[in-house]
């Protein structure tokens, strides 16, 4: 079993400040931040170099370096417009604001944000009465008690104030009116949606809000600093559940699902792809050179089509068994009409 791909680097990756996006329309690209105020970009579908700053030779050619020269804090990559050909690349820090255009190695705008970038995404921009049916989309930007929307000039779509440093930003159609309001988690432990500048829901958690992620109409999740993750239905809690554990990463891959948690004892994945899970667990050994490992996989979905196709097979066979006594029984009949026959002949012939 081999890797898809491996990049190597000379810098660790920051936490949380990682993207996929589709800079050339088509191919996705891994965008990552860098201790070293950088941006690497991983393109493996792409067989070009282009950077903007210096680069070893011995990297891959598939790997480009933005240089920010200052700590990245957040990162987001998405389309201002349906037409546009590609994604955007918007890069945050402490204090700024980067709009990168990856396809033409340019710069779309830069803003100063002096509440700084903790979190960052791209929402629907607020409707006005000359643009009501517009598709425009903002890269909202989460600070220091507030909330920026930037369209793709860099002029400012929307701005409202939060109680506390913000952490977790996403969009989901709380009110069930139809319309995704922008959801925003904060240090003082409140969840708070808005539509446009005015809140429309607000609840109390029991610890800092550092994850929120939409999972369908209506429904989102979160989680706490505390280990305690929870779903909300609109603005019902339904699944509130406290664990120690920290919540490491959750991705999509073919449109199934896998989660992943590591604790010093054990690493548990869940997913409902066999095939997924074999390859993570082969690279996680591979990677460590463990040689054995004591592992347990259940899989009980495969296990019933397994049981129902092993009852087909029990009811094939035992119509086989009753097809074969059937043609045996007929194959004496058949035998003692011909002896009978004979009999006759012989009879005639005296």
């Amino acid at each position: 079993m081999l890797p898809a791909f491996q990049v190597h680097l000379h810098q660790p990756i920051l936490e949380r400040v990682a993207q996929v996006g589709k800079f050339d329309g088509r191919h996705p690209a891994l965008a990552c931040g860098t201790t070293a105020g950088k941006v690497f970009i991983h393109s493996p579908n792409e067989n070009t170099f282009r950077d903007n700053s210096e680069a070893d030779d011995s990297e891959q050619s598939s790997v480009r370096f933005l240089k920010i020269n200052r700590k990245v804090t957040a990162l987001a990559a998405g389309k201002f417009e349906n037409a546009d050909q590609g994604d955007t690349l918007v890069v945050g820090t402490q204090s700024s604001l980067l709009a990168y255009d990856v396809e033409k190695n340019s710069d779309i705008f830069y803003k100063d944000v002096p509440d700084g970038v903790s979190a960052m995404l791209f929402a629907p921009a607020p409707r006005t009465a000359s643009s009501a049916n517009s598709p425009s989309q903002m890269v909202v930007v989460g600070g220091n008690c507030s909330l920026q929307g930037f369209g793709r000039d860099g002029g400012e779509l929307f701005w409202t104030v939060t109680g506390d440093h913000v952490h977790a930003l996403t969009v989901n159609d709380v009110t069930g009116h139809g319309r995704d309001e922008l959801i925003a988690g904060s240090d003082d432990f409140e969840i708070r949606a808005f539509q446009n500048e005015e809140v429309v829901f607000e609840c109390t958690e029991t610890s800092r809000v550092l994850a929120l992620a939409a999972i369908k109409k209506q429904m989102f999740g979160y989680a706490l600093q505390n280990g305690t993750v929870g779903v909300y239905k609109g603005k019902h809690q339904v699944i509130p559940e406290s664990s120690q554990a920290h919540l490491m990463f959750r991705s999509l891959r073919d449109n199934s699902r896998l989660n992943i948690s590591v604790t010093p004892q054990e690493t548990v994945i869940r997913t409902d792809n066999m095939e997924l899970a074999a390859e993570l667990v082969q690279h996680m050994c591979a990677f460590l050179e463990w040689r054995d490992l004591e592992s347990m996989a259940d899989f009980p979905q495969q296990m019933e089509e397994f049981r129902n196709l092993l009852v087909r097979v029990d009811e094939s066979n035992a119509i086989r068994l009753k097809l074969t006594g059937e043609m045996a029984d007929d194959s004496n009949q058949v035998k003692n009409l011909i002896i009978r026959v004979e009999d006759s002949r012989i009879l005639n012939d005296m």
